[in-house]
């Protein structure tokens, strides 16, 4: 009986582990898409001197 009972929760533990996985990708996938916009970036231009 008790080995019954802790192998349910053990399924328990790995079921919640799995979803709160799979809606952290699913929100940070939200997040990186926003971040991936263009934003103009200022380029200091540094020549090299011969010598």
């Amino acid at each position: 009986m008790l080995e019954a009972v802790l192998n349910s929760l053990t399924v328990v533990l790995i079921a919640s582990a799995f979803f709160t996985t799979a809606l952290a990708a699913v929100r940070g996938r939200d997040v990186q898409d926003k971040s991936l916009q263009k934003v103009p970036v200022r380029v200091s231009s540094r020549r090299r001197q011969n010598g």
